[in-house]
């Protein structure tokens, strides 16, 4: 549940903080299947969807450019496979309803996700090579967002004026998670709650995706290279590849009291987690 703590830090100017917030524009990026998963466009049009600059589905169907219109291409459905026709179509089956369903090892979920970020990173060269970038104060930031991922836009906007993050250096924002550290040597950002990328980031990662190899059919991960796998374990794969590209993730994401932006809690849960009353 991406950026739920807008509190400025303290001191931060919060007039200029306000006025660089409004200069950040961001690119959502949604997965899904289509069109088993049409309800979760629809609801994501309905609440943060204005929200974003851009924002874009994603699926891996039949090879078209596109499976359901948008206004200027707000909203719209890619169909990856129109420009990577090697990716593996979708399966319903290929995602869970949670991490606790069956894991398949010929799920396209982490090819998927990288071709989604390749994809937005020649979109946004393209653009910029077209001169069709309305501002040159304007700064892009990039959100990967699961379909189900509660986002508030307005608090990543703040996040990142109020942090003083620059989009043309490499930042890699989310929650982290250390539990694989002993397996893999890798801090990673949880892929439920949203991941943010930068322009310098985004930029930086689509330059190892572009020499990143295909693993043969039933060929596992190992987790130490980048590379375009079968499994669903991509928010790992995706600090992997941006390890290769000299990207960690940011500890700026949680203040000095532990309190953080990004939340991996189900809000069913939120009273639970309530501190005890005296």
């Amino acid at each position: 549940h991406c950026t739920e703590e807008p509190t400025a830090p303290a001191g931060a100017p919060t007039g200029t903080a306000m006025v660089a917030a409004a200069r950040v524009r961001l690119s959502c990026l949604v997965p899904l299947v289509w069109p088993a998963e049409r309800a979760f466009r629809e609801a994501i049009l309905r609440t943060y969807g204005p929200e974003c600059d851009n924002l874009r589905f994603f699926v891996a169907g039949d090879g078209r450019a596109a499976a359901a219109g948008g206004h200027g291409g707000f909203g719209e459905v890619i169909d990856l496979r129109a420009t990577f026709p090697r990716l593996p179509r979708d399966r319903q089956e290929f995602h869970r309803v949670s991490a606790e369903g069956p894991s398949l090892g010929s799920a396209n979920t982490i090819a998927k996700m990288l071709h989604m970020l390749l994809w937005a990173a020649d979109e946004h060269g393209r653009l910029g090579r077209l001169g069709r970038r309305r501002s040159a104060s304007e700064v892009w930031w990039f959100c990967r967002l699961e379909r189900d991922t509660y986002f508030l836009p307005e608090n990543f906007r703040w996040l990142v004026a109020t942090r003083n993050l620059s989009t043309s250096e490499p930042h890699y924002l989310g929650v982290r998670q250390f539990f694989e550290v002993s397996r893999f040597g890798l801090i990673f950002n949880d892929g439920g709650p949203g991941i943010g990328l930068s322009e310098g980031a985004l930029l930086r990662l689509s330059h190892v995706l572009a020499k990143a190899r295909w693993l043969d059919d039933g060929e596992p991960p190992d987790f130490e290279s980048c590379a375009f796998a079968g499994g669903h374990r991509e928010d790992l794969m995706l600090a992997v590849c941006l390890r290769e590209a000299g990207v960690g993730p940011s500890a700026l994401t949680t203040d000095a009291r532990g309190r953080e932006w990004f939340g991996i809690r189900p809000l069913r849960r939120s009273a639970e987690l309530a501190p005890p009353r005296l």
